[in-house]
Order: structure tokens, then sequence, then C-alpha cells
């Protein structure tokens, strides 16, 4: 008679092999369905340990080799490993940060080697194939541009410059997707976990969210060199051009952090720093204006100032 704990095993293989399939063979629904597809991995591994977690992640791996060959490697360390981990975490009852960095780091390498894995066997570089779709796009649009306004040469240059810096921030753009998509994943998989009675760490509220003080300096340092010129592509100049953008974004997460701390520390309603939020998206002074405010809570710490001086 099968035990509990192999019933369990295989209905998350089962499920994780479909969600899987779901994603490789209908894109258009895998989009959705890719933050779900961890999910089963992360349920086992909660439920028993991360030996049965692993064990079932290398049984699907197996199964995977005998269609997609050594693809079946990458497609476990981006679905499976994310999700052993993720399980293993909750178990241990790690903050909900060190979960995310854990799973965040697995899911950038399955990104690294998913993007050489086209490059090796399929001979496909997908940032290259981008931008060619990218120029195709333009140049239909360019004959439509030169229709109406003969004298616009000068979008359509700026739009084919925007394509070609695609190739320098190409590390920034899959460390972005990889960390977006590990906030995605975790996000579904406590949510599940705690629908069947499990008790999961939460994020903390995003108005307490905030930067060791150190990046203050990195993002000073960063925006400095950003002025010097360097020899394009040379490894300060590809440093330099991918760093700044994120540190960008951590300076704008301090930014609207302090702005939900704020109103509620005010006692205000959640609806204005929604409002501001809308406003930034829609109006990118006002995104500037957001990772100043970040730069200065992070330099002079005005959330622990304000509740100083209650």
């Amino acid at each position: 008679m099968m035990t509990p704990i192999w019933k369990d095993t295989i209905k998350a293989l089962l499920t994780y092999l479909v969600l899987l399939s779901s994603v490789l063979f209908f894109p258009f629904i895998g989009i959705i369905l890719a933050v779900f597809v961890p999910v089963p991995l992360a349920w086992l591994t909660y439920r028993h340990d991360w030996r049965q977690g692993t064990i079932t992640a290398l049984i699907s791996s197996l199964l995977l080799s005998f269609i997609f060959g050594p693809f079946s490697l990458i497609f476990t360390i981006l679905f499976a490993l994310p999700g052993v981990l993720m399980g293993h975490f909750f178990k241990q009852k790690r903050s909900a940060f060190s979960v995310l960095a854990g799973v965040g780091l697995s899911i950038t390498a399955g990104v690294v080697l998913l993007y050489a894995g086209t490059n090796i066997f399929l001979n496909i570089d997908p940032v290259q194939s981008f931008q060619t779709a990218m120029y195709e796009s333009v140049e239909t649009s360019e004959n439509m541009i030169d229709v109406m306004d003969p004298q616009n040469g000068m979008l359509v240059e700026e739009m084919k410059s925007s394509i070609d810096y695609i190739s320098v921030i190409a590390p920034f753009i899959l460390v972005m997707i990889s960390v977006s998509y590990s906030f995605l994943v975790q996000l579904t998989s406590g949510h599940i976990l705690r629908k069947g009675g499990h008790e999961i760490v939460r994020f903390p509220p995003f108005r307490t969210w905030g930067f060791p003080k150190e990046f203050i300096w990195y993002y000073l340092v960063i925006l400095m060199l950003s002025f010097v010129t360097f020899e394009s592509g040379s490894a300060v100049f590809i440093a330099v051009e991918n760093l700044l953008p994120l540190l960008h974004i951590i300076m704008t997460i301090q930014g609207l952090a302090f702005i939900f701390f704020y109103f509620n520390y005010k006692g205000r309603s959640i609806t204005w720093p929604v409002i501001i939020v809308i406003l930034a998206v829609l109006l990118p002074i006002f995104l500037q204006l957001i990772r100043i405010l970040g730069i200065i809570d992070l330099g002079f710490n005005l959330r622990e100032r304000m509740q100083g001086s209650d």
C-alpha cells in the first residue's frame, strides 16, 4: 500500500509536470500559469522535507530530459529548485525577504542558463532576436512617419538608439525579470499554502520597507560615474549602465515606502499614497521627486526621526 508521503509526491510531481507543460506548449496562458509552476514542490517540501522535494525535482528533471534534453536541467533550476527552496524556507520560518533572496538567486541562475542554453543549443540569441523584431517594427513605422511628416526623422533615430541600448542593459533586464517573477511566485505560493491551513511568514507592511544605509553611497558613486565618459562596451561602462537603473528603482521603492509610512503615521486614508503611485506611473516628474524623497529618507532616517519626535 502506498504511504502518504509518496501519495503527496506523485500528486506534486504530476501537478508540476502538467503546469510546466502548459507553460511550454501554450505560451499565451503560460505567462499566467508560470507563477504557479513551483507551487507543487513548495507544498510538498513544506509538508515533508527538502529531501523529498529534491528527489521529486530530480525525478521531474529525468522525465523531462526525454523530451527536452539538456534544457530539462535548466527548467529544474528555473522552476523546481525555487519551489523546493521556498518550501524549505517557509518551513524554517525564515523572513519573507530571506525567502525572496534565496528564491531570487535560483531563478536568476535559471534565467541566465536559459539564455545561455538558447545561444549554445539553438543558436538563438533572445536579446538579438527581440532587437531584430523591434527594428522591423520601427522600419514599418518609419515608412508611415515619412508619409505623414517627412521632417520627423529624429524620432526614428531615437527609437533605433533605444533598441541598440537594450543589448547594453540586458543584465539589468534579466535581473528585474528574475526578481519580479520570484516576488510573484512567493506571493502565490504563500497564499495557496495559507489557504491549506499552513502558517507562512508574510511580507511586512510596505510602509516599513527600507534598504541598508550603505545603498545611498553605492548610488552616489554610480551616479557620479555615470557622468564620466567610458569606452562604449567596456566592463566599467556596462556595469554603470546596469547598476544605475537598478539603484534608481531601489531609491524609488524607498521613497514610496516613506510616502505610505507618512500617510499611515498621520492617520490618513491609504487612498492618497495609491493616487501618488498612479501619478508617478503616469507622470515621470513625480517619479523623480519620489526618488529624491527616497534618497533623503535613506540618508537622514526620516521615519526614525518622525517616530522619535513623538
